[in-house]
């Protein structure tokens, strides 16, 4: 996950029957929110309609778009990320209830 002001791109693997895509998807939803969110498959055209860049462009196609650099050494499985959100979360409540 790479964070630019609100914006928070994460690496995806979009599976067809025969074919891998490796796709980085901008999303202004918070770590939590994408915890809850993404947790269910999603077929290609909705994981797209999820993407800052397809609702920019389907704007103004002609608008310019900078490459997102990718982290190799940051990735990790989504069940890793949704239990460290959740984590987080549980630990923020507790030192909230203090």
């Amino acid at each position: 996950m790479q964070q630019n002001q609100n914006i928070h791109v994460y690496d995806l693997v979009l599976k067809t029957k025969q074919e891998k895509f490796n796709y980085q998807i901008s999303t202004n939803l918070n770590p939590k929110q994408i915890a809850n969110r993404w947790q269910h498959p999603k077929n290609t055209k909705d994981w797209l309609k999820e993407d800052v860049k397809y609702k920019i462009l389907n704007n103004n196609l002609n608008k310019d778009m900078r490459n997102n650099i990718r982290s190799e050494n940051k990735l990790e499985k989504f069940e890793t990320f949704k239990n460290r959100v959740q984590e987080q979360e549980k630990q923020n409540k507790q030192s909230q209830s203090r």
